[in-house]
């Protein structure tokens, strides 16, 4: 049986690959608690893929919610809270074990 994976990938990490990858330019350094790390400058991101950028009071279509900022980044970071299957529970599982 194949052993399943504790922590979820880092989709933060994953997405600033991504970026960096596509567009080289806009990376940048940033030093936070003494340390320097590397960000993306959303100013040179901004207008390197600026067709159209929607940004401040412009209307538009959107689903927020206090707090929607913060669980974003949540979303974003790794986790070992991994559910995990149990035995038993389902027929249609168990026939997934066999």
């Amino acid at each position: 049986m194949e052993r399943l994976k504790m922590q979820t990938p880092n989709m933060a990490e994953e997405n600033f690959k991504k970026l960096k990858e596509l567009f080289p330019e806009a990376v940048t350094e940033v030093e936070v608690d003494g340390v320097i790390k590397p960000a993306i400058d959303k100013d040179v991101l901004q207008q390197l893929i600026s067709n159209e950028v929607v940004e401040g009071p412009k209307e538009r279509y959107q689903f927020t919610w206090p707090g929607k900022h913060e669980a974003m980044l949540l979303a974003g970071k790794p986790t070992n809270k991994t559910l995990r299957p149990v035995k038993g529970e389902n027929p249609i599982d168990d026939a997934c074990f066999n």
